[in-house]
């Protein structure tokens, strides 16, 4: 069975290949600029190389709108959920933790939201698959 047969193959692999233009030039900007703004004196030069990786954050977030908008009916549905999900379960984590932070649990950074709700996302994906 060939999975990248017809619209939605088509579809598929033209999401994969701008979401993959736009993780590498996400990279590429990161690898560049990072280091440079972190030796930079001047702050306006900092904020102007932090720029950068923004741009390729800009280009991931348009290839996942465009491909959530190229999908039938029943893609957007699944997709929606598991967004949903995985934010209700980001809602929870990042709550609760607010509390243990109280308790003297030490502060995280806000860097862990996106991989608990890509973790969320993922393992409501692999729930529904599996059960």
């Amino acid at each position: 069975m060939n999975v990248f047969r017809g619209v939605a193959g088509r579809w598929k692999i033209r999401y994969f290949l701008e979401y993959a233009i736009a993780v590498s030039v996400y990279l590429a900007f990161t690898a560049v600029c990072v280091p440079r703004a972190l030796e930079s004196a001047n702050r306006s030069t900092r904020v102007l190389l932090l720029l950068g990786p923004c741009f390729g954050i800009l280009l991931m977030s348009a290839a996942v709108i465009r491909h959530f908008l190229r999908v039938d009916e029943y893609l957007r549905r699944a997709t929606m959920e598991y967004f949903a999900v995985a934010a209700a379960l980001m809602f929870i984590c990042t709550l609760a933790y607010g509390f243990f932070e109280l308790a003297g649990f030490p502060r995280v950074s806000a860097w862990w939201a996106l991989p608990v709700m890509a973790g969320g996302m993922l393992l409501w994906r692999l729930l529904r698959v599996l059960l």
